[in-house]
C-alpha cells in the first residue's frame, strides 16, 4: 500500500480656531532621496519586468517540489517524485508585472498624479486577463441605463475592494483604469444605492490595494452630503485617510448634533495618533456631547474617544474642561478601567493625572 508522506510547500468656535492652527511641532520634510526622472523610471520598471518574467519561468520550469512514496508496512521510502508547478495565468501576470506595477503606481498615482508616469504605466503594464474580463462585464455595466445592472456591478466592485471572495492572485482592482471608471460612474450616479456601493468600493480599494491620490478629494466631498447614507459611508471609508483636509469637516460634523450612526462613524476618525491640534479642537465638543441621550454602545464609544484624546500634550486642556464634572470623571474612570485594566500603564497615567481630584 502506497501513500505520499510529505509535500514541501483620530464648537464652531473650536472649528474656527482649528482652521487657523498648525501642528504644535511642524513636520519638516526631509529631502527626497528617490526622485527619479522618466528615463530612470522606465529603465527600472523594465528591469523589474524582466526579472519578474525570469523568476516566473524558473518557478514553473524547475521541479520545485518533491513527493516521497513509502511502503505503508515498513515505512521505507520507495520512490521520490519531482513535481512541476502548474502555470496559472493570474500568477504569471502578478509575478511578471507585479513589482513594476506597484513601482509605477507609487510614482504616477499615489504620491501625486503624474501624467508622464501614468503614460509609462499604460505603455509597460498590460491588462491582466482578469481585468480584461471585468472591463467587458462589470466595468461596462457601471455605465448601463439599467439601475439594477449598475447596482449589481457596483456591489461586485465593493466586494472585490473589501477582499470578499478574492483569493490568491485575484487583484484586478489594483489598476488605475478601474479607479478612473468608478470615479466617473460615481460622478454621474443618481441612485443612492449605487452611489453608496461605489463609495465603499473606492474606500476599500484605497485601503486594500493602493492609495490613489484621486480618491480622497472625492470621498471627502461626500462628508457634506445631505444624504445620510452616503455621508456615513464616506465617514466610514475615510477614517484611515491622513488627508489634513478632512479635519474641519469631521469637527463640524461632531459639532452639529448628528444622529447616533453619524456620530459614531465620525468618532472612529479620532484615536491616539490624531494630530494634537485636532485633539484640542474637539475637547469642548466631545464633553458637550456627553450630555446627550445616547445608547450604551454610543456612550462607550464617546467615552473611549475622550480617553484617546488625552496625552501629555493635551492633558491640561481636558483636565480644565473636566473641572468639577465629578459624575463624568467617574464614568470615564470606569470606562478606562474596563478598557485597560487597573495594572495597565495607560490607566495609571489617567488615574494619576486626569481622574485624581
Amino acid at each position: 500500500m502506497w501513500c505520499i508522506v510529505s509535500v514541501i510547500y483620530r464648537s464652531r468656535e473650536s472649528l474656527a480656531n482649528f482652521n487657523g492652527l498648525a501642528y504644535d511641532s511642524p513636520i519638516r520634510k526631509k529631502p527626497s532621496r528617490d526622485i527619479m526622472n522618466i528615463s530612470q523610471l522606465r529603465k527600472k520598471a523594465k528591469a523589474m519586468i524582466a526579472q519578474g518574467a525570469a523568476d516566473y519561468k524558473r518557478r514553473v520550469g524547475d521541479p520545485v517540489d518533491t513527493a516521497v512514496m513509502v511502503d505503508h508496512k515498513t515505512g521505507e521510502p520507495v520512490e521520490t517524485l519531482s513535481i512541476r508547478r502548474r502555470s496559472v495565468d493570474r500568477e504569471e501576470f502578478h509575478r511578471t508585472y507585479g513589482e513594476a506595477r506597484d513601482f509605477l503606481l507609487k510614482y504616477g498615482y499615489e504620491k501625486s498624479p503624474d501624467a508622464k508616469v501614468q503614460a509609462l504605466y499604460a505603455e509597460l503594464i498590460p491588462d491582466s486577463n482578469e481585468l480584461k474580463s471585468k472591463k467587458r462585464s462589470i466595468l461596462t455595466d457601471l455605465r448601463s441605463r439599467d439601475e439594477a445592472k449598475r447596482l449589481a456591478a457596483a456591489k461586485e466592485c465593493s466586494r472585490a475592494a473589501r477582499g470578499v471572495g478574492e483569493i490568491g492572485w485575484d487583484n484586478w482592482p489594483k489598476n488605475p483604469v478601474v479607479i478612473e471608471t468608478i470615479l466617473k460612474a460615481l460622478k454621474k450616479e443618481k441612485s443612492s444605492n449605487v452611489a453608496q456601493e461605489l463609495i465603499i468600493a473606492l474606500g476599500g480599494m484605497y485601503e486594500r490595494y493602493y492609495a490613489d491620490a484621486r480618491i480622497p478629494p472625492v470621498l471627502l466631498a461626500y462628508l457634506d452630503s445631505n444624504d445620510l447614507r452616503l455621508k456615513r459611508a464616506a465617514l466610514v471609508w475615510t477614517r484611515h485617510m491622513r488627508d489634513r483636509a478632512k479635519w474641519p469637516k469631521i469637527i463640524e460634523i461632531l459639532d452639529s448634533k448628528p444622529t447616533t450612526p453619524i456620530l459614531c462613524s465620525a468618532l472612529y476618525h479620532l484615536h491616539s495618533r490624531t494630530p494634537v491640534d485636532v485633539k484640542r479642537a474637539v475637547c469642548s465638543i466631545l464633553l458637550k456631547t456627553t450630555t446627550r441621550k445616547l445608547g450604551d454602545e454610543a456612550k462607550a464609544n464617546l467615552y473611549g474617544t475622550i480617553l484617546d484624546m488625552v496625552d501629555e500634550r493635551t492633558l491640561a486642556d481636558y483636565k480644565t474642561a473636566l473641572n468639577k464634572q465629578k459624575r463624568l470623571i467617574k464614568a470615564l474612570a470606569k470606562r478606562a478601567e474596563k478598557r485597560y485594566g487597573k495594572g495597565h500603564a495607560r490607566f495609571k497615567f489617567l488615574l494619576t493625572n486626569l481622574f485624581a481630584s
